[in-house]
């Protein structure tokens, strides 16, 4: 079965955290990199042309994720996640897949998921919600 080759871009380590590990419950994806900003993803991007999907946040330093989308011709699949819900238009007006708000929830995580297998492996069986026992959460401090 080929994996997803998916990409994290977030300028918050505790969200990349999140992420990461979400992706590591499912034997389908297949992390590529980690990068804090667009201009990281856009080297990223330069050297590694088989990004399927990107998770990408919005509000980041100097260049958003839509900023982004909106500037790249023909960009792999986009999975924004950001904590603020007032990008939603803009973000499914740019073919985003999926639209996730912080923080993410592993079922909400493999809900977005099931919709990337069903756009970029449309012939493949569908991806299940894997089993997890450790029930933890995060929690951000603010300073």
């Amino acid at each position: 079965m080929m994996k997803i080759k998916c990409l994290v871009v977030d300028d918050e380590r505790l969200a990349q955290e999140v992420l990461v590990h979400h992706i590591s419950k499912f034997e389908d994806l297949q992390l590529e990199g980690i990068c804090n900003n667009v201009f990281e993803l856009i080297s990223f991007l330069n050297k590694n042309k088989e990004i399927d999907l990107i998770f990408l946040d919005i509000k980041m330093p100097e260049i958003s994720g839509t900023d982004f989308v909106s500037m790249f011709n023909n960009p792999p699949a986009i999975i924004y996640t950001t904590a603020y819900n007032n990008y939603a238009v803009d973000a499914f007006n740019q073919s985003a897949l999926d639209y996730l708000l912080k923080p993410i929830s592993l079922e909400r995580f493999s809900q977005s998921i099931q919709k990337a297998s069903q756009y970029l492996r449309p012939n493949y069986p569908k991806i299940s919600l894997p089993i997890d026992n450790n029930n933890f959460f995060y929690v951000k401090k603010l300073m």
